[in-house]
């Protein structure tokens, strides 16, 4: 048991940490991946028809085209545990349709997100895209997930 209060110290909030980093025990862990394309409405394609070296577009000027995410629990003991995998839609599902899936299951399970570049891609897009149609998403405001 020391050993593990040696790596995994707790807090009053029933995290653990270890090194340094607070680990949320009891809740749901949502692992998210999108694909994107760029929106041809916004960022028009190159005049000769070539796809030259160009920067590349913020998140505003991405559309959707899929996105996935397992969801995972982790325990009292601190062990994860798989739940499930899902998509935000099927393979005829729009983009609206993909961002709505997705934001209805954030708002239910309201998880802690694991993203790669979240922060700086996927979030910002989601959240773009979602406002580009009428989509509301008052759990990404009101919770710690961000």
């Amino acid at each position: 048991m020391e050993e593990r209060r040696r790596w995994f110290g707790s807090n009053r909030s029933g995290e653990r940490q270890r090194h340094g980093r607070t680990r949320v025990i009891g809740q749901d862990i949502l692992a998210v991946d999108t694909e994107t394309v760029v929106d041809r409405n916004l960022v028009p394609a190159p005049s000769d028809g070539g796809e030259e070296a160009r920067p590349f577009p913020p998140p505003p000027a991405h559309r959707v085209v899929a996105i996935s995410y397992a969801r995972l629990h982790r325990d009292e003991d601190g062990r994860l545990h798989f739940r499930d995998v899902r998509s935000g839609g099927h393979a005829e599902s729009g983009e609206a349709e993909l961002v709505d899936g997705f934001w209805r299951f954030f708002s239910q399970a309201r998880p802690t997100l694991v993203t790669w570049n979240g922060r700086g891609f996927d979030m910002p897009v989601l959240l773009w895209r979602a406002m580009h149609h009428g989509i509301a998403v008052p759990a990404w405001f009101e919770g710690s997930s961000r």
